[in-house]
């Protein structure tokens, strides 16, 4: 169990650094922003595989296309 929260928090965590990065709309750090939330949405779909809550599943697959497309609008 001790695990699950660990991820949860961590997850939690690199959501709220990325929503901070993007929020600041500053080019050097909003563009970076994306990096954490991809993180974040990753860390929280297996979490949820593993407590098969499939609605947080496909929120955080939604939030994963998201970020990969932040990503490659920003970085690339």
């Amino acid at each position: 169990m001790y695990s699950a929260i660990y991820w949860k928090w961590l997850a939690t965590l690199l959501g709220i650094a990325g929503g901070i990065m993007i929020s600041l709309n500053i080019p050097d750090v909003t563009r970076y922003g994306f990096i954490p939330f991809l993180f974040s949405s990753v860390i929280w779909i297996v979490v949820a595989l593993k407590m098969q809550e499939m609605s947080l599943v496909a929120l955080n697959a939604t939030f994963m296309i998201i970020n990969i497309i932040g990503i490659y609008r920003w970085l690339f």
